[in-house]
């Protein structure tokens, strides 16, 4: 039989609140990447110009700029949907601030940060 001490047991909502902040660590990171693909895109394509490329070299960095483009929606959705999920579950389960003040703190300012940027977004 196996015995736990309070250093090795975790209760499944700090288990809860792990895989939440970093799923959205995760996606944040990822929309904040694409973000910074794109404006790096952008500016290639304005150089592109700037040097009088040839048409099939613009239309071919128009179409990575369009790629690039298309991939932030589905990450900005995404994201909406986790901080929707994680500010609900907090929300739901202040009492975790008891169990490890420092995990609650963290998804706390992870919500603040993503809410800067999501703001940034539209």
């Amino acid at each position: 039989m196996a015995v736990y001490d309070s250093a090795s047991y975790m209760d499944p909502r700090l288990d809860q609140l792990v895989v939440y902040t970093a799923v959205l660590e995760h996606l944040l990171k990822q929309k904040i990447h694409y973000e910074e693909e794109r404006d790096m895109e952008l500016l290639r394509l304005e150089r592109f110009k700037c040097e009088g490329a040839n048409e099939y070299r613009l239309h071919v960095q128009e179409q990575v700029v369009k790629k690039v483009q298309a991939m932030l929606p589905s990450i900005v959705f995404k994201v909406r949907n986790e901080y929707d999920k994680l500010d609900r579950f907090l929300h739901a389960q202040e009492a975790l601030k008891l169990l490890n003040a420092k995990l609650f703190e963290k998804g706390l300012e992870l919500l603040r940060a993503c809410e800067d940027d999501l703001k940034r977004t539209l």
